[in-house]
């Protein structure tokens, strides 16, 4: 099994790792935070967000890893996923407040990993196999 696969491996089973003790014990964890009921109720409202975070934002976060210093790809993909950000953000914040910020946020990081992920190859891998560079 090649590095990259079992570096995709550990961070999806973190990643679902933390939406188990999310999903699991999300509340509770809450509850150790603050004990304000006002607090507690709106946390457990948003609680399904923190739930969901983990798993689409690992590729993101991986991709950042392989990507960071080594290309341009990764501020020119920052550029067109905070862009995307902003403009989900005025239209969805509207229609379904807090929620909507929420989905902004997941989306912003589930298309920076796509976007990421489909320049790996070009980018990062082809260099290197035509430099002859074992990976």
């Amino acid at each position: 099994m090649s590095t990259c696969v079992r570096r995709k491996l550990t961070g999806l089973v973190g990643a679902l790792l933390y939406v188990l003790v999310y999903a699991l014990a999300g509340e509770s964890l809450v509850t150790l935070l603050t004990d304000q009921p006002t607090i507690v109720r709106t946390a457990s409202e948003y609680l399904v967000w923190a739930v969901l975070a983990p798993a689409i934002s690992m590729p993101a976060y991986l991709y950042d890893g392989v990507f960071l210093g080594a290309t341009r790809t990764l501020m020119l993909v920052m550029m067109v996923c905070s862009a995307s950000f902003v403009g989900m953000s005025f239209a969805l914040v509207q229609l379904f407040q807090n929620h909507g910020l929420w989905a902004s946020f997941l989306t912003f990081n589930a298309l920076r990993g796509l976007c990421l992920a489909a320049t790996l190859k070009p980018v990062v891998f082809r260099p290197l196999r035509d430099a002859r560079v074992p990976f």
